[in-house]
C-alpha cells in the first residue's frame, strides 16, 4: 500500500485511533480504492513503528463497520460495495466547489492566462524520432520487456507519440492517483503537466509567476541548478 499515514504520538487520540480514521476518510475519498489490498499488520506497524496490536485494533474496527473485508489465504482489501450509508459519512467535495487561491502572475504568465494550451499538429514525418536515452546500465529491462509486451497485445496505440502539449494522458491519470495516495494531494490530470526534468519545470515556473527585477530568496546552500536559472 503506498500510502501515507501520521502519527501523533503526543496526540490526545489513541493511536488505533488515529489510524483507523485515516485509513477510513482514505477509503471514502478513494484514495484506497475498492478492492485494493493493504498491507498485513505486521507490515503497516513496522512502516508506522507502532505495536502491531495498535494496527490489529485499527483493523478490527473498519472490519466491523464494513470499510475492509478479508480473504482467507490471501488477506485484508478494502470493501469493494460499501454500504450506502458509509459514503454518505463524508461529503467529498467536487472539483467545481473546490477552494480556488489567488496567485500573482508574472507578465509573461498574465499574457498567457488568456491563451488556449498549445496543441501542436502531428509532424508529417516518415520517421519520428525522439531524443534522450535513459541509464542503461540501471534500466529494468527484463521487467520493461513483459510489460511492454502485456499492453501491446490490446492496442498498438501506446506505441506511438503523443501531440498533447502537456503530456500524455495516461499518464496524468497515473500520476495524480498516485499523488492522491501517497501524497495526500488532491488534484485532477488536467493540472499536471509533464516536463522533461526538474530544469524545465523550473523554467516555466519561473517564467509564469516572476518577472525580470523581482526579488528570489534561496537556500544556502541549495541547488545550484535552479539558482544558475534565476539569474538568467
Amino acid at each position: 500500500m503506498d500510502f501515507v499515514i501520521n502519527i501523533d504520538l503526543g496526540a490526545v487520540l489513541p493511536l488505533y485511533r488515529q489510524v483507523y480514521a485515516q485509513l477510513r476518510q482514505a477509503i471514502l475519498s478513494r484514495r484506497l480504492t475498492p478492492g485494493e489490498k493493504l498491507p498485513s499488520t505486521r507490515t503497516l506497524a513496522q512502516l508506522l513503528s507502532v505495536s502491531r496490536a495498535t494496527v490489529t485494533q485499527s483493523y478490527e474496527m473498519l472490519l466491523s463497520e464494513g470499510y475492509l473485508e478479508t480473504i482467507v489465504g490471501s488477506g485484508t482489501f478494502v470493501c469493494r460495495q460499501l454500504p450506502d450509508e458509509l459514503l454518505n459519512t463524508t461529503s467529498i467535495q467536487a472539483k467545481s466547489q473546490l477552494p480556488h487561491s489567488s496567485i500573482s502572475l508574472s507578465t509573461y504568465g498574465e499574457s498567457l492566462s488568456d491563451q488556449a494550451f498549445l496543441h501542436l499538429p502531428e509532424a508529417e514525418v516518415e520517421i519520428s524520432f525522439s531524443y534522450g536515452r535513459p541509464a542503461f546500465d540501471q534500466f529494468p529491462i527484463d521487467l520493461w520487456r513483459k510489460l511492454l509486451s502485456r499492453h501491446c497485445r490490446f492496442s498498438r496505440y501506446v506505441l506511438d507519440y503523443t501531440y498533447d502539449s502537456m503530456g500524455y494522458q495516461p499518464l496524468k491519470e497515473a500520476i495524480a492517483d498516485y499523488l492522491s495516495r501517497s501524497r495526500a494531494v488532491k488534484c485532477e490530470p488536467e493540472q499536471i503537466i509533464i516536463v522533461g526534468g526538474s530544469q524545465q519545470g523550473l523554467d516555466l515556473i519561473t517564467r509564469i509567476l516572476i518577472d525580470r527585477g523581482d526579488w528570489i530568496a534561496v537556500e544556502e546552500p541549495g541547488y545550484l541548478s535552479a539558482r544558475a536559472l534565476l539569474r538568467e
